[in-house]
């Protein structure tokens, strides 16, 4: 995401200030692995279904040194289906991250993907990042599901994904995709996906085990996170607003 805030309203404290900052945040089309540049990534537009987050952030600064102390977001979608509704009665409405019609398309894609490519070992879903549902007079309702994969520490072919883990951010390859499913005929109908390369592709050394890494959603600090939010919406990833989850 890419923002922009209001001028800081200091306080003074003993021995130094406080500022609270508030910080409106608008989601790019930029999935954070990709090696772009922020600033220039394009933006959703509003009937493309992007997330706003509006944040308040304090910040402590004693002795000319400033720590954040506390910030809260709150992770909406720039426009609600009901709000849509009434522009754009035909525009693609916002579906949740794990509708099952998208988890399906996302796990044919998944398989066509590591059928087609040519990299050396398996990729595996890192996360579903956006889902839409239209309708076509001729194809009936077609579900459009944009995901991101990583690389696996399981050669090509491999016949079960279940032991292969993704391989640390560093040195792995990553893919971020763009899929419509045909939902009356249960048919992968496009997949698009660009290539990441890795960030330091530098071989491991020889002997040594790979670093495990886990995924985001798979770990104590996101299940906490998860568990704080209060009414989420399904339909979109949230900022978490809660960076001493584990104290």
């Amino acid at each position: 995401m890419t923002g922009t805030s209001p001028p800081p309203s200091p306080s003074s404290v003993s021995g130094g200030c406080h500022i609270d900052v508030n910080v409106t945040l608008v989601q790019t089309k930029c999935h954070f692995t990709n090696p772009k540049p922020a600033e220039k990534c394009e933006l959703w537009e509003k009937e493309e279904r992007g997330a706003v987050a509006n944040c308040c952030i304090e910040i402590q600064v004693m002795w000319s040194v400033a720590e954040v102390i506390k910030y809260e977001c709150t992770t909406r979608p720039e426009i609600t289906n009901e709000e849509l509704v009434k522009t754009c009665p035909d525009c693609p409405g916002l579906l949740p991250l794990d509708h099952p019609t998208a988890l399906k398309a996302v796990n044919d894609a998944v398989l066509k993907f590591n059928q087609e490519n040519t990299y050396q070992n398996d990729f595996m879903l890192m996360e579903v990042d956006h889902v839409q549902s239209v309708y076509f007079h001729i194809f009936g309702t077609i579900t459009l599901v944009q995901f991101a994969l990583v690389e696996t520490n399981c050669p090509k072919g491999a016949q079960t994904f279940a032991p292969c883990t993704p391989r640390c951010p560093d040195i792995a390859t990553h893919a971020f995709c763009k899929a419509e499913y045909l939902d009356l005929q249960q048919l992968l109908d496009k997949l698009e996906c660009e290539m990441y390369r890795p960030k330091n592709p530098t071989p491991h050394p020889t002997g040594m085990p790979e670093p495990v890494c886990k995924l985001f959603h798979n770990t104590p600090e996101a299940l906490i996170c998860k568990d704080r939010l209060k009414n989420p919406d399904p339909s979109i990833h949230y900022i978490c607003p809660f960076p001493l989850a584990l104290d």
